[in-house]
C-alpha cells in the first residue's frame, strides 16, 4: 500500500505568458502588428519544405508604395504612420482565398506570403487586386491620401527553391515594375543583374583586363 506521496506544484502561467509575449514582439512589426521580416524567414522556409512534399507553388510578393515620402513630408511621420496601419487590414481581407499571410518588411514595405497559388496568372490576379485595394482612398488627418504601389512576384518553384532567392527575385522584380510603371511584375531572368551568368562574366572580365586581353 502507499503509505506517502510527495509532490511539488508551480504555477508558471505567468512565465508561459511572459514567453508568448516576448516572441510575439520579436515576429510582429510593433506599429501595423503585422508579422515582420524574421517572422517570413521562419515561416516562407518552413512552407517551401511543405510545398516540395506536396509538389504545389507559392507566391511571394514585395510591395513598395508609391509617393509615401511625400505623404510623409508633406502631413508628418504621424500621418505616414496611420497609413501605414491602414494598410494591413484592408490588403489582410484579400488573402483568404490564397490562404496568405501579410509582412511588413519595414518603412514602407511589405510582403505577401500566398501558400495556395495553382497558377502564376492566380498570382498576377491577386497583384492586381492588391493594387486596386491601395489605389482607394484613405482618410487620414483629415485629408483625402491617394497612393499607389509597385509589386514584384516570384514563385517557387519556377523563380528559386529557397527563400533567399525568391526574395531577391521578388526585389528585383519590384523594382522592375516601378522602373516601368506597370504596377505589377513578375520574376525575370533577363531583369535580376545578380545571376550566376553575370558573376561569371565579371571574373573572367577581371582576368582578362589583368592578362591585357581587351583591345580597343
Amino acid at each position: 500500500t502507499i503509505v506517502r506521496v510527495w509532490g511539488m506544484w508551480r504555477d508558471v502561467t505567468d512565465r508561459r505568458l511572459a514567453l508568448d509575449a516576448l516572441e510575439h514582439q520579436t515576429l510582429h512589426d510593433p506599429l501595423t502588428g503585422l508579422p515582420n521580416r524574421k517572422w517570413l524567414g521562419r515561416e516562407l522556409a518552413g512552407e517551401l519544405a511543405v510545398a516540395a512534399r506536396e509538389s504545389r507553388h507559392i507566391a511571394l510578393m514585395l510591395i513598395d508604395l508609391d509617393h509615401f515620402k511625400e505623404v510623409n513630408d508633406t502631413l508628418g511621420h504621424f500621418a505616414g504612420d496611420q497609413l501605414l496601419r491602414a494598410i494591413g487590414p484592408r490588403l489582410s481581407a484579400r488573402l483568404g482565398e490564397c490562404n496568405g499571410a501579410l509582412i511588413r518588411l519595414g518603412g514602407d514595405e511589405f510582403a505577401v506570403l500566398a501558400r495556395r497559388v495553382l497558377r502564376v496568372r492566380d498570382a498576377e490576379a491577386l497583384a492586381i487586386r492588391l493594387l486596386e485595394e491601395i489605389r482607394q482612398p484613405f482618410m487620414v488627418e483629415g485629408a483625402r491620401l491617394e497612393v499607389g504601389a509597385s509589386i514584384g512576384i516570384a514563385i517557387y518553384p519556377q523563380h528559386g527553391e529557397d527563400a533567399s532567392t525568391l526574395l531577391r527575385r521578388a526585389d528585383v522584380a519590384m523594382y522592375a515594375a516601378k522602373a516601368d510603371q506597370v504596377g505589377h511584375a513578375l520574376s525575370a531572368s533577363e531583369r535580376d543583374s545578380y545571376s550566376p551568368e553575370r558573376l561569371a562574366l565579371v571574373g573572367e572580365l577581371r582576368g582578362a583586363i589583368e592578362r591585357g586581353e581587351l583591345v580597343l
